[in-house]
């Protein structure tokens, strides 16, 4: 499994529990990049994705808390984002 395949997962709302059985396979992945992406989502989210011009743009919350729940996972095991 590459990290475009983490990425896809990301956007296709795999299950967070996806996310936990690749981590304790000890699968040699690129962590740091899902976490980045994970990041750019957040705040993508956070302004309201595409109508985020708008002056109260609609926010989805469900997606805000999955994203912060995967960021929390990864900055609690460890993973830094890459520049």
């Amino acid at each position: 499994m590459d990290e475009y395949k983490l990425i896809d997962m990301l956007f296709d709302r795999c299950p967070i529990e996806e996310f936990y059985q690749l981590w304790e396979s000890k699968e040699k992945l690129d962590w740091s990049r899902l976490l980045h992406m994970c990041y750019c989502e957040e705040s993508y989210e956070i302004v309201g994705e595409d109508e985020g011009y708008l002056e109260n743009p609609p926010i989805n919350h469900e997606r805000l808390a999955y994203l912060k729940h995967l960021i929390a996972f990864w900055e609690d095991k460890g993973i830094v984002e890459k520049e």
